[in-house]
């Protein structure tokens, strides 16, 4: 185990002719195959984890400290909208180079072209950063804490949606067109 981001163009994964409609279209295990629920979700920890320290940088200006010693999290427009492009970019950015963000490359995991199983397009990658996150821009700034739940709500929904497909795929990689498998 060990973080390889070596250029996924030249190393491509074992994928079917045919577009794969159920798991016995890809090898059941090693490269190729369909990754379990817990290691996508180590990779999203790990990934959030890396994330954590820009994102302090840019919440810690917005905490209010009331006289009494609480703490309260004041985000404004402009600072939960960089939170969000600095979590989309950093997504985006590594899945369109090299197909796996730090998280997925440390667990073994890559993101390919579902029909062909080719690297990614930056639009595919872009597509699929942004699903999770679609209503997170609604709930930008002070707002409702249950619209902010609901963000939530979803975002959990799109990678929990991986969980019913036949072949792993959660709502982001069908509206992207790619799917998550395992490179190693």
């Amino acid at each position: 185990m060990g973080l390889n981001l070596t250029n996924p163009r030249s190393q491509r994964l074992p994928y079917p002719a045919a577009i794969p409609r159920s798991r016995d279209d890809l090898p059941t295990v090693g490269e190729g195959s369909v990754p379990i629920l817990w290691v996508r979700a180590g990779a999203r920890i790990v990934d959030q984890l890396i994330l954590a320290i820009p994102m302090m940088a840019i919440i810690w200006p917005t905490i209010v400290i009331d006289p009494d010693g609480s703490m309260e999290f004041n985000p404004d427009v402009r600072s939960s909208l960089l939170l969000l492009c600095v979590a989309a970019l950093y997504e985006a950015t590594f899945l369109s180079l090299w197909g796996s963000t730090p998280g997925k490359a440390l667990l073994g995991l890559r993101v390919v072209r579902f029909v062909d199983g080719d690297h990614p397009k930056v639009y595919q990658c872009v597509l699929r950063t942004l699903t999770p996150n679609l209503l997170d821009f609604f709930a930008l700034g002070k707002v409702a804490s249950w619209l902010s739940s609901l963000a939530q709500l979803y975002s959990t929904s799109v990678f929990a949606s991986a969980v019913f497909d036949p072949i792993g795929r959660g709502l982001h990689d069908r509206v992207a067109g790619t799917i998550l498998l395992r490179s190693r």
